[in-house]
């Protein structure tokens, strides 16, 4: 058996939404051991969400300050995470 993965599949792709699919390899991440496979695939959309709001949208960087309202929940949780922890990307 193969490695456990997760991935965000195009939106507009026909049958991504299928038990199996196809993906480029680029799409794939290694599947968190600490999470079942049902909470490691809920977490993909959430995740880009919290990123594109961060980094994409909201242009954050190095040494700026962040205030995640709603932190509690399944995108600002992730916002927290990643605003600590991974630097502003350029």
């Amino acid at each position: 058996m193969g490695a456990a993965v997760c991935a965000l599949t195009a939106f507009d792709r026909d049958g991504a939404a299928a038990e199996y699919v196809v993906v480029p390899e680029a799409l794939l991440a290694p599947k968190p051991r600490s999470l079942s496979h049902v909470e490691s695939a809920a977490v993909p959309l959430p995740a880009l969400s919290a990123w594109q709001g961060l980094f994409t949208h909201g242009r954050l960087e190095p040494g700026q300050r962040v205030l995640v309202t709603g932190a509690t929940g399944g995108v600002g949780h992730l916002a927290v995470q990643l605003a600590h922890r991974a630097p502003a990307p350029r």
